[in-house]
């Protein structure tokens, strides 16, 4: 198995880890896509917790663990999204104490 780290990069411009020699310039993704995306994997985590949980209930879900792992993967994405919301927001207020 191989581990590679984590290019950062690569979160701003997906594609730039796979062709360095590309002649064509990549236009750098906007914050409000990026933060789109984010949102919406997050919403679809969400869904796919609660499809999970349907199926758990009506006897269509063999194992319990698909269910309860599906529902975790949900809880810490949507954790973490708030937690990043509220560094923003406290940025923000920092910003707006700020004396000129």
């Amino acid at each position: 198995m191989e581990i590679r780290s984590v290019n950062l990069t690569s979160l701003i411009r997906p594609d730039s880890h796979l062709d360095s020699k590309k002649s064509e310039a990549v236009a750098p993704l906007s914050f409000e896509k990026v933060l789109g995306q984010a949102l919406g994997e997050v919403n679809d985590l969400q869904q796919q917790a609660a499809t999970a949980n349907t199926k758990l209930l009506s006897g269509q879900l063999e194992y319990v663990h698909q269910a309860t792992s599906l529902a975790e993967k949900a809880s810490l994405a949507l954790e973490l999204t708030l937690q990043i919301r509220n560094k923003a927001l406290e940025a923000f207020q920092e910003i707006m104490r700020t004396q000129i």
